[in-house]
C-alpha cells in the first residue's frame, strides 16, 4: 500500500462530510513493519558510510603528513642549493 492509496482511503472528504474508513490492524501493522524495515536498512547504510568515511579520514591524514614531510625536504634542498635566504 502506497502513501497515495492510504491518503485516498483515509482522506476522502467532500464538503462537510468525511468518509469514515476503518483501517484494519493488520494493514497498520504491515505499514509500520515496512517503515521499521526501511529504517533498519538506512541505519545499516549509515553505519557503512561512517566506516568508509573513517577510512578516508585516515588516508587523508597519512597523505597530509607525507606532503608536509616532502615540503620540508624541498625547503632543505632549496637551502642547500642556496636558492633561498637562510634566516
Amino acid at each position: 500500500m502506497t502513501i497515495h492509496s492510504l491518503c485516498a482511503i483515509v482522506g476522502a472528504a467532500r464538503g462537510k462530510e468525511r468518509a469514515m474508513v476503518e483501517v484494519s490492524l493488520e494493514v497498520l501493522q504491515a505499514m509500520v513493519q515496512r517503515l521499521l524495515d526501511g529504517q533498519a536498512e538506512l541505519k545499516s547504510d549509515v553505519i557503512e558510510v561512517k566506516e568508509r568515511l573513517g577510512l578516508i579520514e585516515g588516508q587523508y591524514a597519512s597523505l597530509s603528513r607525507r606532503v608536509d614531510r616532502i615540503g620540508g625536504d624541498v625547503d632543505q634542498i632549496k637551502r642547500r642549493l642556496d636558492l633561498v635566504d637562510v634566516p
